[in-house]
């Protein structure tokens, strides 16, 4: 994913705020509305109910994108380990659920 910067050297949270406020400055110059949503679940995800968490996003009627985007994140976990400049990707084979 070319747009996360997780422990990428010479980039961070700083980048990320910059491509943000950039792309609210080209919405707003082209009169276009530009919505952003920031979650904060470093924790939570280990603690969440995940059937009951997704029956009440489609209660609330949440656009189905946004649905699957987080159950996506807390059912297919996986993470890369960079160790002496070597990279490898770990996926999980379980999920949270």
């Amino acid at each position: 994913m070319p747009q996360q910067f997780q422990f990428t050297p010479q980039f961070s949270t700083t980048h990320q705020l910059l491509r943000v406020v950039e792309h609210i400055h080209e919405g707003k110059n082209s009169n276009l509305t530009t919505a952003a949503i920031f979650l904060d679940i470093s924790k939570a995800y280990d603690k969440v109910w995940i059937e009951g968490l997704i029956h009440k996003l489609i209660a609330y009627k949440f656009p189905q994108y946004i649905i699957e985007i987080i159950q996506s994140y807390l059912t297919k976990r996986n993470f890369t380990l960079f160790l002496l400049k070597t990279q490898t990707l770990h996926k999980e084979n379980f999920s949270l659920a």
